[in-house]
């Protein structure tokens, strides 16, 4: 890797060509205005970026995989409470559960906007598919309805406990 610094005062001149010149505690040949890093700067570079590909791969994964999770499943029970329920906690309760999941529906969609985000700015740098946004905003507007449901049922639920018994 060649760096041209382009005038004498950024550097002490070469009393004669290849010279070695220490600079900012960096050794560096130079060949009159032409600095050359040494090969332990060279290392250093490309370990970092090493390591700069390692992260962004790690935090695509970690995105890709937020995409592709699955919701989770209802409890094994749900099916029974909802046959027996005949009280206002009965009733209660399971608003309690559709309220929680309307949450969790609500958490997703503002997971997966700030995907859409991410991934918008990746394609503004050249980098990603023009897909990805499409999606995660797809996901986003399923999630949202999904929510609007869970808490129309909380709210039947509620109101069959105003006219259960106590």
């Amino acid at each position: 890797m060649v760096k041209n610094f382009g005038d004498s005062s950024t550097l002490r001149r070469a009393a004669r060509p290849r010279a070695c010149v220490a600079f900012d505690g960096q050794l560096f040949r130079v060949d009159r205005f032409h600095v050359t890093l040494s090969t332990e700067e060279r290392r250093m570079n490309a370990n970092f970026k090493s390591s700069r590909r390692i992260a962004s791969a790690v935090l695509l994964g970690v995105i890709l995989a937020g995409c592709a999770s699955e919701p989770t499943a209802p409890p094994a029970d749900l099916l029974q409470r909802i046959e027996s329920a005949s009280t206002k906690g009965d009733h209660e309760a399971l608003a309690a559960y559709y309220e929680r999941e309307a949450s969790a529906a609500r958490a997703s969609a503002a997971t997966h906007r700030k995907m859409a985000t991410t991934y918008q700015g990746m394609i503004g740098s050249g980098r990603g598919s023009a897909s990805m946004p499409a999606h995660c905003n797809a996901i986003v507007r399923e999630q949202e309805a999904i929510a609007t449901e869970f808490e129309g049922m909380a709210a039947a639920h509620r109101q069959m406990g105003l006219q259960a018994k106590p």
